[in-house]
Parts: C-alpha cells; sequence; structure tokens
C-alpha cells in the first residue's frame, strides 16, 4: 500500500514540476532559471519611451517608468519599469531597446543614457544590435522623423 501511494505521490509531483516550469511560449523543459539581480533603483522613476523590439522581432512604442536596472547572471541588462499600456511591472532587454527618447519627444542616445542618466556601468553596457535597425516609428520632435 505504502510504495503505491509512494509512486502516486512521485507522479503527481514530477507533473506538477512539469507544468510550473514549463515557460510560458518554450517548448522546453526549464528546472533552473538564473536570478536578475538589482543593480540600481530609481526613486522617483524615470520616465521615458522606449522603441522596443521584443522576442518576436515586433517593434512598439513603450512609454516606461524605468524602477531599477537589473543584471542576468550572463550579463545582459535589463530595465525593470512600469508600463501604462499593460498597466504591469515589466522587464526590458536592454540589447532589445531601438531607441530612447524624453516623455517630450527628445530622442536620446540610449547608451548615454543608460550610462549617464541611470548610471549603469559602461562595462556591462552591451552595445545593442537592435540600435543599428532603422526605427520604424517616427518619435514626435526627434530628428528621426
Amino acid at each position: 500500500m505504502l510504495p503505491a501511494l509512494l509512486a502516486v505521490f512521485a507522479i503527481v509531483f514530477l507533473a506538477i514540476l512539469l507544468a510550473y516550469t514549463l515557460g510560458k511560449g518554450e517548448r522546453r523543459l526549464v528546472l533552473w532559471r538564473p536570478q536578475l539581480r538589482a543593480l540600481r533603483h530609481y526613486s522617483p522613476p524615470v520616465e521615458i519611451v522606449l522603441e522596443y523590439r521584443d522576442e518576436r522581432g515586433a517593434t512598439t512604442l513603450r512609454r516606461l517608468r524605468v524602477l531599477k536596472s537589473l543584471v542576468h547572471p550572463d550579463g545582459r541588462l535589463y530595465l525593470r519599469g512600469a508600463c501604462p499600456k499593460s498597466q504591469k511591472v515589466k522587464n526590458f532587454r536592454v540589447d532589445r531597446i531601438v531607441s530612447v527618447a524624453t516623455i517630450h519627444g527628445e530622442v536620446i542616445d540610449a547608451r548615454r543614457f543608460l550610462i549617464e542618466r541611470l548610471r549603469v556601468p559602461s562595462e556591462l553596457y552591451v552595445a545593442s544590435a537592435a540600435s543599428k535597425v532603422q526605427s520604424r516609428y517616427p518619435i514626435a520632435g526627434s530628428a528621426r522623423s
């Protein structure tokens, strides 16, 4: 009786573990996810407009209140911010940022913004391949429009 009960418990436990560890939209088993480490907290939050390319390659404009900068164990940088569009706090990979602008429409060099305004260490900044992508949205008041 006890071995059968233990076998049922093990099967249920493994099923729950499998369901929990399968990432959203991922087709592979993820048993461990490295945690993002906070670099800096921003109080008050820094308000910006991002032109952001997601993992599927779709480019969108996002108004964002940057709450903190984060670093992944492999060195990738992230910005965590409140996104009014989705009404959620989200992480944005820095290497997927196409352009940065103030809320008034002034385009800012993404590298300078991260290093000077957000005080991200320059050695952690990864040159973004996304910054070489032609902007799909002209940001109001920018030289690119």
